[in-house]
Parts: C-alpha cells; structure tokens; sequence
C-alpha cells in the first residue's frame, strides 16, 4: 500500500506545487503564524470580520497596536500595502461587490464576449483581479449601466480603475453630498434629454479629473 507522506508546516499539501511555490507559501505561512502570535485576540476576532481573506491580513497588518508598529519597522512597504488592500476592499463593499464577466452578463442578457468588447470599448468599469475581470456592481442599475458611466471610465483612464471607482462612491459637495453613483441615478429620469442638471454636475467633475483638477 502506497502511504501518503505528511505535509510540512502548518500548510498541508504544499508538496504539489513547484519549488518556488512551496518557498512563497511557506514564508507567508511563517509570517501569518508570527501575527498571529503577536496579535490580541480581540484584533484577530475584528480581522475575521472582513469580507475576504486578503481583507483579514490587511487589517492584522494595519493595526495601530504592536503588530503594526513591528510590521512598519521591519518592512515600512508592507504597512502601506496592506494599507492600500484595506482601503480597497472598503472601496468594494461601498460598491456593493464585484460581478464576474459572466455575473455581469447575466445582468445585463448580453454574452461574455459582448461584456469583454464594452471592457474594451471602455464603456464598463471593470478592475483586474487574480488574473481575470471583475465589474464593480455600482455601475449598474436593475439590468443596464447607469448613464454616463462611458464618459467617467474614459475621463478617468489615465487615474486608473480603483480611483474611478472611489470616485463613483464618494459624496462631492458639488453634488450636494452625493456620490456620482447616486446623482446619476436620480438623473435617470431625464436621460433621453441629456441627463438633467445632477448628471451634467457629474461630467463637470469628470472634465475637472480629466483637466488634472481631481475630485473632492
């Protein structure tokens, strides 16, 4: 009878991957066993709250407390990364999740290819993840895009993706304390006659971004 040899560590089955595979993991495994020794129980309980695994390592990793202070002085790079990871799975659920190509597709009955050739038409939002697209749900609205959101991914396309979508969650005073997401949808009403007056407040903070005046 053939026996199975036992994993290493505290991460079973690294054995099928490649060598420099099994190093990553087990240096990451190294470094999550070390937080997880240093940090507070209660830390780590606020950490499991997080909506994804990666949104649980950042929030260790940015802890105010010991673990922050010792992760900032051994690697000052890491804190801001993870710093970054944090603010965007806020970004994430502020949007409401992230659909799939074919989620997407499904939403608006149209293919993954036609899905792709809006991505490349820049006429979607999308934001690249783990090697694939994902769509943020803000830009959605029952089974169509919201209006305008063509004219926002093309104004912020040089800003890249995590900022236009920060954009489209973030209340502008020029809006009234409105996010653009909300703006456009109450120009809903008047969109066959050129969105009313919160969608051309709208592309007015576009136009700013695009003129490098950026958004409050």
């Amino acid at each position: 009878m053939t026996k199975t040899r036992p994993s290493s560590g505290i991460v079973p089955g690294i054995e099928r991957h490649s060598p420099i595979r099994n190093a990553f993991i087990r240096r990451s495994a190294h470094v999550i066993e070390w937080l997880a020794e240093r940090a507070d129980e209660a830390t780590l309980v606020e950490a499991m709250a997080a909506p994804t695994d990666f949104g649980t390592l950042a929030r260790v990793l940015t802890d105010v407390g010991v673990v922050g202070r010792a992760v900032a002085e051994l690697d000052p790079e890491a804190l801001d990364l993870a710093r970054e990871i944090e603010r965007r799975e806020e970004l994430v659920r502020q949007a409401g999740g992230m659909l799939s190509a074919e989620e997407a597709g499904q939403l608006l009955h149209i293919g993954r290819q036609a899905v792709d050739k809006r991505r490349r038409n820049k006429t979607l939002l999308a934001v690249r993840q783990g090697g694939d697209w994902f769509y943020p749900r803000a830009q959605f609205h029952e089974h169509e895009v919201i209006p305008g959101m063509p004219e926002i991914v093309k104004g912020f396309e040089a800003s890249g993706p995590w900022v236009t979508l920060e954009f489209m969650v973030t209340g502008d005073a020029v809006l009234d304390g409105m996010t653009p997401r909300e703006a456009l949808l109450k120009s809903l009403p008047h969109a066959k006659t050129g969105g009313g007056e919160l969608y051309q407040r709208v592309m007015t903070l576009v136009r700013g971004q695009e003129a490098g005046e950026g958004f409050a």
